[in-house]
């Protein structure tokens, strides 16, 4: 159907091959025309694509490979540029759509090719329920785990919006959310409307963005004796420690509690060590 855009993209293959902005500037273009020529088969396979980018959770790979990390972000930020540039098209096609259906003067009106309008709208049509497969949810998370936190709101509100979600079984999200943005007013506003009882991890967040670090390593140290087995809560407990300037408990916590009770943990948890021995000039430990 769009003979010129397809010769236009085979003469950019080559380049395409050898230069990877090249790749990722025509992606969104190709995307549109591949969406408005293919068959339900084809479009499925893209929303795959997408969604298989969105959902890949890559933290079990930050701490292994950061080139990999590194990947999946590109790949993230791609999806949304993509997606960006659908909704730009459909807002222009719908524009130029309304203009065609609401002429200035009845020239115009006669101007107008019902072909060509259908074809049009059957196109727009093509884009905006490609679109609407896309869980706004989970276009928030994926934004939020990229670090695009102003997007993460917008597909939040989206999502509770156009959903008719309850905004109680949300709040956990949405307090990361204004934890990571370093709103500190947007987390207490969470805390205050939220009807149940926060969980521990809920309180840490809490106590963390309003700098109440004692309370933040009393919850770190409950979550220890509830789940000894994620290191995540070690981390927290000597950032906390680091936080409050006690360096010399850091010291003694990674070497003789860390290490003693958890060998396999001490090479992950000594940089929280080396940086107390630093800040005490303790260079016989670095």
């Amino acid at each position: 159907r769009h003979d010129l855009a397809s010769k236009i993209f085979t003469c950019c293959s080559i380049m395409m091959k050898h230069d990877f902005k090249v790749t990722i500037y025509l992606l969104p273009h190709i995307l549109v025309y591949v969406l408005l020529g293919c068959s339900q088969e084809d479009q499925q396979e893209v929303y795959t694509e997408i969604m298989a980018v969105l959902k890949h959770d890559d933290q079990h790979i930050i701490s292994i490979q950061d080139s990999a990390s590194d990947l999946c972000q590109l790949s993230t930020q791609t999806v949304f540029s993509m997606l960006d540039h659908l909704t730009q098209w459909a807002r222009h096609k719908f524009q130029a759509l309304n203009a065609e259906k609401f002429p200035q003067s009845k020239s115009n009106r006669d101007k107008v090719d019902s072909k060509v309008s259908t074809v049009d709208y059957e196109d727009y049509q093509s884009v905006t329920r490609f679109l609407d497969l896309i869980p706004q949810d989970t276009l928030a998370v994926a934004s939020f785990r990229s670090k695009a936190y102003t997007r993460a709101v917008m597909h939040f509100e989206s999502f509770i919006t156009e959903k008719k979600q309850n905004i109680q079984e949300h709040l956990g999200f949405l307090q990361k959310l204004y934890a990571a943005m370093h709103e500190p007013d947007g987390v207490a506003g969470v805390s205050a409307i939220r009807k149940a009882e926060p969980s521990l991890k809920e309180q840490i967040l809490e106590h963390e963005s309003i700098g109440l670090l004692r309370d933040a390593t009393a919850c770190y140290d409950r979550a220890i004796q509830l789940e000894p087995d994620q290191i995540i809560h070690y981390h927290g407990v000597v950032k906390s420690m680091l936080g409050l300037g006690q360096l010399s408990t850091v010291i003694t916590q990674v070497e003789n509690g860390v290490h003693a009770n958890r060998s396999e943990w001490t090479d992950e948890l000594n940089t929280y060590r080396v940086e107390a021995a630093w800040k005490l000039s303790q260079w016989d430990l670095v």
